[in-house]
């Protein structure tokens, strides 16, 4: 059975990685990637995606506290 439902399989994978690419870019484009915290909804603020885009891109050391946080904020999202 699963050698014939590898085609479908492979396809529901490729599909799934796109669409949660998909979302984390829209969220970090739209949000404005302003890193202030402000209850005002008509300002652009940072959600926890575009945090994660903001420091997994930039030029941060690997055992920084700010690259180690993006792994506490991706535990909080399961």
């Amino acid at each position: 059975m699963i050698p014939a439902a590898i085609s479908g399989i492979a396809a529901a994978v490729l599909i799934g990685l796109s669409r949660a690419i998909g979302e984390t870019m829209i969220v970090a484009i739209a949000a404005g990637a302003n890193p202030e915290l402000t209850i005002n909804p008509f300002k652009s603020a940072e959600t926890l995606t575009g945090y994660i885009v903001r420091i997994s891109g930039g030029d941060l050391s690997f055992n920084s506290l700010d690259y180690s946080s993006i792994y506490a904020l991706a535990w909080f999202y399961l």
